[in-house]
C-alpha cells in the first residue's frame, strides 16, 4: 500500500516481535501511510492473537493516542467501526480519549452505534463513553443508530438512560429519524423544503398580482389621457363655433348700423341681441379656457400617478393610486358634460344670430 512502511505492515500483522526490532531500530510508532494512518490504527483494524501486545509495545515506546488520520479517526475509532472488541478495550486501558471527535465530530460510540456493533457500544457505555455526546450537526449515538436503521442499538441505548427527545441541528429526534418513528430525516427536510416552495410560490403570486394591478392602471391611465386628448380637441372645434358665433354677430352689427331705414324699434332689439350674444360668446371663452387649464392640470397629475404606478410595489399604494384614477375620470366626465351644455348654448346662439342677419 501508499506510504507503508515496515512498521505499518508488522503492526497490521500484529507482529510483536517484528515490530520490537523495528522500534530498536529508531522506527517512528508514529508514522503515517498515504491514508494518514499509525501503526497503532493498523493494529486496532487487524487485531489478532498478539494485537493488544503490539498496542501496549506501542504505546510505551511513544504512540500516541490521540492522532488521527486523514479523516479524523484516532485508533479507537478504527476499533469501533471495525468492532475490534479486545483491541478497544486494550486501547481505553492504554488511556485512549472516549471522547476523541473525528472530523465530523462523532466520537467512537457514534460509530459504533452507526454500525450496529452492539458488543462494542456496550464496551465503550461501561468504560465511561458519554452516551448523549453530540457531533457537530447536534447529533447523538441515538440518532446515528436511528439514521442508519439500528433499531436494536437505539432501544439499547435508551435502555442505558440515552435521552430520546434530543434534537439535533434540524430539530429532529432520534425516534423522528427512525423509520419506526414518527416521520424518517429525509421527510423532515423534504417537509422543509415543500413550506419553502409554498413561500417561494405566495410571494411570486403576489408580485404577479401586484404587476397585472399595475399594468391594468397603466392602461386605464392611457385610455384616461386618450380622452383628455379627445376632450380637448371637442374643445379646440366648439371654440371654432364660438368664433363663429362672434363673426356672425359682428356682420349683425354692421347690418344693423348700416341699414339707416331699418324701424327703430326693431334696431333696438337686434343690437339688445347682439350685446347679449357678445357677452354669451365672451363667457363661453371664458369657461373654455378654465376647462383647459384644468385639464392641462388633470393631465399632469394624471401622468405622475403613472409614474408613482410603475414604482409601486405593495396593495396600499395600488389601491390609492387606482382610487385618485377613478377620481380624474370622474372628474373628466363632469368637465365634458359642462362642455357640452355650453355647445348647445353656442349653436343656439349662433342660429339665432344668424337669423337676425337674415331678416335685415
Amino acid at each position: 500500500m501508499k506510504g507503508r512502511r515496515p512498521i505499518h505492515h508488522a503492526a497490521a500483522a500484529a507482529r510483536a516481535e517484528a515490530t520490537a526490532m523495528l522500534i530498536k531500530s529508531k522506527a517512528d510508532p508514529n508514522a503515517d501511510d498515504a491514508q494518514g494512518k499509525r501503526p497503532l490504527h493498523h493494529v486496532a483494524q487487524s487485531g489478532g492473537l498478539y494485537a493488544c501486545a503490539c498496542i501496549a509495545l506501542l504505546v510505551n515506546n511513544g504512540a500516541d493516542l490521540s492522532l488521527g488520520m486523514s479523516n479524523g479517526f484516532t485508533a479507537l475509532h478504527i476499533a469501533a467501526s471495525n468492532n475490534k472488541v479486545t483491541e478497544a478495550a486494550s486501547l481505553i486501558e492504554h488511556k485512549a480519549d472516549l471522547a476523541s471527535m473525528e472530523n465530523q465530530g462523532k466520537s467512537p460510540l457514534h460509530t459504533a452505534a452507526s454500525l450496529g456493533h452492539f458488543a462494542m457500544v456496550d464496551l465503550l457505555h461501561q468504560r465511561g463513553a458519554a452516551i448523549n455526546a453530540k457531533d457537530h450537526a447536534g447529533r447523538t449515538p441515538s440518532h446515528a443508530a436511528a439514521e442508519a436503521d439500528h433499531m436494536e442499538i437505539l432501544e439499547h441505548l435508551k435502555s442505558l438512560g440515552a435521552d430520546m427527545t434530543i434534537q439535533d441541528a434540524a430539530g429532529v429526534t432520534p425516534m423522528g429519524m427512525s423509520d419506526g418513528g414518527e416521520v424518517s430525516q429525509g421527510e423532515v427536510y423534504l417537509q422543509k423544503l415543500i413550506e419553502a416552495q409554498k413561500d417561494v410560490q405566495k410571494e411570486m403570486k403576489a408580485m404577479e398580482a401586484e404587476r397585472a394591478a399595475s399594468k391594468k392602471m397603466g392602461e386605464e391611465m392611457t385610455a384616461l389621457q386618450e380622452e383628455r386628448d379627445k376632450a380637448l380637441t371637442e374643445i379646440e372645434e366648439k371654440t371654432k363655433a364660438v368664433e363663429d358665433m362672434q363673426s356672425t354677430i359682428s356682420k349683425l352689427q354692421t347690418a344693423v348700423e348700416a341699414d339707416g331705414s331699418a324701424d327703430v324699434s326693431l334696431r333696438t332689439q337686434l343690437e339688445a341681441e347682439a350685446k347679449k350674444y357678445k357677452d354669451k360668446c365672451a363667457e363661453v371663452e371664458l369657461e373654455m379656457e378654465k376647462i383647459k387649464k384644468m385639464l392641462g392640470e388633470e393631465k399632469t397629475r394624471a401622468s405622475e400617478l403613472q409614474s408613482q404606478a410603475g414604482e409601486a410595489n405593495d396593495s396600499s399604494k395600488t389601491d390609492e393610486l387606482q382610487s385618485a384614477l377613478a377620481n380624474l375620470k370622474k372628474d373628466l366626465d363632469a368637465e365634458r358634460q359642462k362642455t357640452g351644455k355650453l355647445a348647445a348654448e353656442v349653436k343656439v346662439a349662433n342660429e339665432k344670430a344668424s337669423g337676425a342677419c337674415t331678416i335685415l
